[in-house]
Formats: structure tokens, sequence, C-alpha cells
């Protein structure tokens, strides 16, 4: 097995690669409950409580694409509801789809260089995994 190419990693709204994505990213966490009792012999003991899922995503800001600054807002201030997927689209490898909400959108726009949105989308529900 070889190790992956990022580049052949996309996140996709639906059906649909977000374009002009420069890099992506999924984060899973698990609460940890506090189970420490009298009987722990002072170390800390945890049970695994609530799952939680969030997609970021950097991308070029061009008003002539979808995810841009423009579009993105829009579906911000709305508080819609997206399907959000993180797939290779490979025949036999994993994908992971849930339901998000854009919870953090950040524009950088130095001199002389590309204008960039960044973008975090805040899973809702359970996040699921599939073979393509």
């Amino acid at each position: 097995m070889a190790i992956q190419n990022g580049t052949l990693i996309k996140l996709y709204d639906g059906t649909t690669a977000i374009a002009l994505l420069t890099s992506s990213d999924m984060s899973l966490e698990r609460e940890m409950l506090d189970a420490t009792n009298k009987d722990s012999s002072n170390w800390k003991e945890v049970q695994p409580g609530l799952k939680s899922y969030s997609f970021s995503a950097e991308l070029f800001h061009d008003p002539a694409q979808a995810y841009n600054l423009y579009d993105l807002y829009a579906k911000w201030d709305a508080g819609t509801a997206l399907t959000m997927k993180l797939s290779s689209e490979i025949g036999g490898e994993k994908k992971y789809t849930g339901t998000v909400y854009i919870a953090n959108i950040s524009v950088s726009t130095p001199a002389n260089q590309l204008s960039t949105v960044s973008v975090e989308f805040t899973g809702s529900g359970a996040l699921t995994e599939s073979t393509i």
C-alpha cells in the first residue's frame, strides 16, 4: 500500500467538488467523561462520551466559482445545512459523509498575492463511513 497523495482527496458539497481547493481537513473528536472515583488510586479515569466531527477547507477566492466568498457568506448567513463529503472517489476506498453547518469563514487578502478563503464546517448528527 502506497502513501496517498493528498491532491487525490477532495471535499465535496453533495456531489460537487469544491473548486480551487488548496487544502482540506477532517477532524474527529470524542468527549471524555470523568470517571475518577475513590478507588482510582490518584489516577484519572475516563469513559468515552459524545462524538463530533468537523471539516475545514482553504481555497482561492474566485468570484466566478461556486464556493467563493459570496456564496459561502449566503450559506453561513442563512444557516444552510450542507451534505459534506471527504473522498478520493477511487473505487474500493472509504469516504466520509455528514451534515454540516458553516461555523467560521476567514478571508486573507495579502498584497501582491492570491486571496484565499478558509471555511470551518461543524458536523450535526452522525458521520458515516462507506466504501466507494
